[in-house]
């Protein structure tokens, strides 16, 4: 049995973050540029080529012929248009216990994939695997979710029936996991092979209190203080308040660990922990572009970006 301590957790975690921050800076970029943002900074290259020439303020002209966008949308429809899917058939399609039980299981597989907005996902896992380089999500069963539950009547402490608080079904989740926040430990060599990989998130104080009460009083409220948040959309940082950082770690099946573990927590207390259900890890990962020497992947803008910066100063 695994005896973590939030200490040796969190140094795991801030170590893995420091061995992939160069990568994960570029993958910021290479959504800004898909985005169209070309110039967020103001002394960048090209505004000292406008400099250099001795060009009027008012008659600097910047132009982004946004090629990026178009070549990544390219490849994004050529995925999406193949309209891969996943299906059950039957092993033998003249017995007839056999073709009862893949349509059970297509049926189980139509009620998921509504439940969970499936088409909605593919684009989104598409389009971080095209830009980003990464797709990355964490397939798990959620308590909260589902259906509302009628509640069932309870006992109180006189021995009167009192009304129970109500419940959700349940539900499976897909979680999506943005490449820059996905951890992974020192020294892997790829996904498949890594011992354990985890993932951190921002998430509300009060949200965060309800889920765990227990250590209701262990969590920090972040009133006081400013988190600096990417945002994927504008490809900016942004401040928020009353939010804290929760941090993930799921180790995979192994000698060690035949069930598998996960650890749920934050900077300061362990606020779950346990084996995998059923021994299944969550974490699904794949990638674009591999690089050698390393268990990341890159993107189609690695490539791009270059041929962009030229067209943009060519135009300009």
């Amino acid at each position: 049995m695994p005896n973590k301590s939030i200490q040796e957790l969190n140094k795991d975690f801030d170590n893995s973050r420091q061995q992939d921050r160069y990568l994960n800076a570029e993958q910021r970029t290479s959504v800004s540029l898909y985005l169209g943002n070309h110039f967020l900074k103001q002394k960048e290259v090209l505004s000292r080529a406008l400099e250099n020439t001795n060009t009027d303020e008012q008659t600097k002209i910047r132009i982004c012929k946004n090629h990026i966008f178009k070549v990544c949308e390219w490849i994004n429809g050529s995925i999406l248009s193949s309209g891969a899917d996943v299906k059950c058939f039957p092993h033998n399609e003249t017995e007839i216990q056999d073709t009862k039980a893949s349509e059970i299981a297509n049926s189980i597989l139509d009620t998921f994939k509504k439940d969970t907005k499936h088409k909605a996902k593919i684009r989104e896992f598409s389009r971080d695997f095209t830009v980003v380089g990464e797709c990355i999500a964490k397939v798990f069963w959620n308590p909260n979710k589902g259906k509302t539950l009628p509640p069932q009547m309870m006992m109180d402490e006189y021995g009167m029936p009192v009304q129970g608080p109500s419940k959700r079904a349940g539900e499976v989740e897909v979680e999506r996991i943005y490449p820059w926040d996905l951890v992974r430990p020192e020294g892997a060599k790829s996904m498949h092979d890594a011992e354990w990989l985890g993932y951190e998130k921002m998430i509300s104080v009060k949200e965060l209190k309800k889920l765990a009460p227990d250590h209701a009083d262990k969590i920090s409220d972040s009133d006081d203080e400013t988190y600096k948040i990417y945002d994927p959309t504008n490809g900016s940082y942004s401040r928020t308040k009353g939010k804290t950082i929760l941090r993930e770690i799921y180790y995979k099946p192994s000698s060690l660990y035949p069930n598998g573990y996960y650890y749920i927590f934050t900077k300061d207390v362990i606020l779950f922990e346990g084996e995998l259900p059923y021994g299944i890890f969550p974490i699904v990962y794949t990638g674009f572009t591999e690089i050698v020497t390393s268990p990341r992947h890159t993107s189609i803008i690695r490539q791009l970006r270059p041929l962009q910066v030229e067209i943009n100063r060519c135009s300009s």
